[in-house]
């Protein structure tokens, strides 16, 4: 394109970054770098997001700023475009600046409710988005279930869903159905939002008195029913929706790889417009029925009735005239980001989402995976190259401005002849607004217009120029903001001394400075009006506040001496005193206090006096001018024990143990009398060992003394045992006992408790007897009936291999050889096998169940 500029102009416009100007063979070719809001005509740019994904920018041009997945796109009336922000669950404005902000959404996903200001409200992965031409906004708020609307005022309501994941509601109030995970969203002239019910496989709309209805879809995936009824068709997934003109209802059948139109009214049929089902980029200028797609995500169409299809798999935008035809009209197929400023055609996208265009057919991109919003103008414009309002900074007294640069615009209809026109005068400076440019049909650049402030003026002024071709105009406010020339860095405030190592805070009330050192003594970390500065080492050193208005600086200082960090020493002496004693605690560091943080000791010139039991901590404090450092050292404060009472028994039997408490667990046990009793020194368990008494001892210690108690302990003698006698079925004992208790086979018989007892069947009888000082012994055990010597027999005697001994007890034998040793022992039995002894002659032993040898007999072993 044909630049019209001289030599200053380009110089200027090359000295803001914006333009590359090469002049050849006598024209002048300009090769324009734009900002991406700047560039409106036939090309691909783009309108936000600077390609980094975050969240910032928020009051800045929106090229500059962060997103997180912006996934939709839309526009209203006034040619707002609205991002949902999905990761960073908001919803963000880009205005007709190019200025991007927050208008929903606090950047944290949840649900903290409604009828509030829609900054103030959550919002949990929001996805799909609308607007209506008043400026309205709906969000489909995909994990909270429900459908969200943003008004003019910006409050937050919800217009559709419960909250909980589901299908209910149809033909009822919308804000009582239930919906599952919504994506795509639009609303049309008459203000009927559709959703795109994902989970549900079903389109549904809320109508303006709020009911709720599905317009398309069984509730099922997959696809089938083009043809009749939209309700009985099988969708598989609503990416996208769109309304047109005549209410029809586009529907982006992404894994069907179609586009289909519904009619909303009741029994309305569902058609394919777009698509014939296989994945794809063939296609352009045929049928668009008969082309492949691959995911198409997003839907537009405009009031020609032109389809305009974001086929995100294929990576491309295309476009189905109303005549039913399918091209291409931004994107390469290749996925990436090029192509700014160029063809749109030629461009690159990765993974196109939604589409929507403005009343002018400029058509705008979600181009998720570059984390953009990209626009292609399809209709040339006129306008500021500089934008529509515009920020000079000039100081007190400046030399006259020039506004070359600032009033150049960018005109791509050739040959017309534009002219630049003061429409408000400046208050406070003088203007020089005249020129005309016969268009070359590209940028244009102005000759001799200024701005000369006046004299002795600071503050603010304005002024608003346009331009016009006689067909197009645009307007330009440019702010002038004028600063005082005289600045003042105020007074640093604060201490004039520190030590090496610390840390003081200094202040100035002069607000915007910035802090510094002249040396390296000591280090500043400046938060505002405040600085921390540390010493590093010893020293002179000075810190600067300089401040700054663009137009002169002014620097205050303060002289900071660094001195040497006092040293404490280490106290040396003893960890422990008694109540009432005093010891010695000792420092090396000379000229310091001494102290103590409680009153359980005191301290004069380390002399250390225990006053009341428990730790004391000790300091010794050295400072000088700038500061202190301290020595600590724990003393602990004891007293003299307390006998510890001892809890226990005072008598027991002999034979028998019991414990004894002496409360703290930290003192010794003892005992006098070792023949009575014995106890563990450390834990105070005591066996009595024979009739009488015995002191024990239990002492604590402490480095102040030792204190002990003692308990007597009797030890009662056992009772003689009882010997059992019989006359008849009745078992007797000794009557000098205090208790008894009778056992038949070891357990107890509950009833006999007297010193007789009737047997009832045959059996080993026994009974524990208690005296009268408590302690218990046991009988031997008797059998009843007796068994008599007489009545063992032993046989066959000779004995070849088996021996058998019959008798009414349980026996144990032992059979020994002539001289007396062992080689047989068997509890128990009946039968003895003897083959593996050796030919001879063997003495055998019978014993009872008191182990009392009944009868000893010789045997021979004889072999066949």
């Amino acid at each position: 394109m044909y630049c019209a500029c001289n030599t200053q102009q380009i110089e200027a416009l090359m000295n803001k970054t914006l333009y590359k100007l090469l002049c050849a063979s006598g024209f002048l070719i300009c090769l324009a770098i734009l900002t991406p809001q700047k560039v409106k005509a036939q090309v691909m740019t783009t309108i936000a997001g600077s390609g980094s994904v975050g969240y910032w920018g928020d009051t800045g041009p929106a090229t500059a700023s962060a997103l997180d997945s912006p996934g939709c796109v839309a526009i209203d009336g006034y040619g707002n475009i609205y991002i949902s922000d999905q990761l960073n669950n908001c919803v963000r404005k880009v205005n007709a600046a190019g200025i991007i902000t927050t208008i929903a959404g606090t950047g944290a996903p949840g649900y903290n409710g409604d009828t509030m200001a829609a900054t103030a409200a959550q919002l949990n992965s929001n996805w799909g988005i609308a607007a209506d031409h008043y400026g309205n906004v709906y969000v489909a708020d995909q994990n909270n279930n429900r459908i969200r609307k943003v008004d003019t005022l910006g409050m937050i309501t919800t217009i559709a869903g419960t909250g909980v994941a589901g299908f209910s509601g149809d033909n009822g109030p919308a804000l009582n159905a239930r919906i599952s995970h919504p994506i795509g969203i639009a609303v049309d002239k008459r203000g009927n939002v559709y959703i795109g019910d994902a989970d549900n496989y079903r389109v549904r709309r809320v109508d303006t008195a709020g009911i709720i209805t599905t317009i398309a879809g069984v509730g099922s995936g997959g696809y089938s029913g083009d043809g009749g009824a939209a309700t009985a068709a099988h969708i598989e997934f609503m990416w996208g929706l769109a309304t047109d003109a005549a209410g029809y209802v586009y529907i982006c059948d992404g894994t069907n790889n179609r586009v289909r139109r519904a009619d909303p009214a009741p029994g309305g049929l569902i058609t394919t417009v777009a698509g014939n089902g296989y994945i794809g980029a063939d296609g352009d200028g045929g049928a668009a029925t008969a082309a492949k797609m691959n995911l198409p995500t997003g839907v537009f169409v405009n009031s020609a009735g032109e389809i305009f299809i974001a086929d995100c798999g294929n990576n491309r935008v295309r476009r189905v005239t109303a005549g039913g035809v399918i091209n291409t009209v931004a994107g390469t197929g290749t996925p990436g980001f090029a192509g700014d400023y160029g063809p749109a055609t030629d461009a690159l996208l990765h993974r196109p989402l939604t589409i929507c265009a403005d009343t002018n057919n400029n058509l705008y991109i979600a181009d998720l995976d570059n984390v953009r919003i990209r626009e292609i103008n399809v209709a040339p414009r006129l306008f500021f190259f500089e934008g529509h309002d515009q920020n000079i900074n000039l100081c007190e007294n400046a030399a006259a401005y020039s506004l070359d640069s600032v009033m150049a615009v960018v005109d791509y209809t050739a040959g017309l002849t534009d002219v630049w026109h003061l429409l408000s005068a400046p208050a406070h400076g003088e203007l020089v607004i005249s020129d005309s440019i016969v268009s070359p049909g590209g940028i244009l650049v102005p000759s001799g217009l200024s701005y000369t402030l006046e004299p002795g003026y600071a503050g603010n002024d304005v002024f608003i120029v346009s331009v016009s071709d006689g067909t197009k105009s645009d307007t330009t406010i440019v702010n002038i903001i004028v600063t005082p020339v005289i600045a003042s860095a105020g007074t640093i405030t604060g201490q004039s001394q520190l030590c090496n190592g610390y840390a003081i805070a200094l202040t100035d009330a002069i607000a915007g400075g910035t802090w510094s050192s002249r040396d390296t003594n000591v280090r500043i970390a400046a938060t505002g009006d405040t600085v921390v500065v540390t010493g590093m080492a010893t020293g002179v050193d000075t810190v600067l506040y300089i401040v700054s208005n663009g137009c002169n600086a002014d620097t205050a200082s303060q002289v900071l001496s660094v001195l040497p960090r006092p040293d404490a020493g280490t106290i040396n002496g003893l960890i422990s005193v008694c109540v009432g004693a005093t010891i010695i605690l000792t420092d090396p560091a000379p000229g310091g206090t001494w102290s103590s943080d409680n009153n359980t000791a005191t301290v004069t010139a380390g002399e250390v006096t225990g006053e009341h039991p428990g730790p004391a901590l000790i300091v010794y404090t050295v400072q000088n001018a700038a500061c202190i450092s301290t020595a600590t050292y724990i003393v602990h404060v004891d007293s003299m024990p307390t006998p510890p009472p001892i809890s226990g028994p005072a008598s027991i039997c002999a034979g028998t143990e019991t414990a004894l408490d002496g409360g703290s667990g930290l003192g010794t046990w003892s005992c006098d009398s070792t023949g009575i009793a014995t106890v563990n020194t450390q834990t105070g368990q005591v066996k009595g060992l024979a009739a009488g008494t015995a002191a024990i001892s239990y002492i604590v210690s402490n480095v102040c003394g030792a204190a002990g108690s003692v308990k007597i302990l009797t030890v009662n003698p056992l009772p003689d045992a009882p010997v059992i006698t019989r006359k008849g079925d009745v078992l007797y004992a000794p009557a000098n006992y205090s208790a008894y208790q009778w056992t038949k086979d070891g357990i107890a018989i509950i009833w006999a408790v007297a010193d007789t007892c009737k047997a009832t069947t045959s059996g080993y009888y026994g009974v524990v007897v208690t005296s009268l000082l408590g302690c218990s012994n046991n009988s031997p055990a008797y059998a009843y009936p007796g068994c008599d010597a007489d009545d063992l027999q032993i046989y066959p005697n000779p004995v070849q291999a088996s021996l058998y001994v019959d008798w009414c007890d349980a026996i144990k034998i032992r059979i020994t050889t002539a001289d007396g040793k062992i080689v047989l022992t068997v509890d128990d039995a009946k039968s003895l096998d003897l083959s593996g002894l050796a030919d001879g002659v063997y003495m055998i032993s019978v014993y009872d169940r008191n182990g009392k040898i009944v009868k000893t007999k010789p045997i021979t072993k004889v072999t066949n």
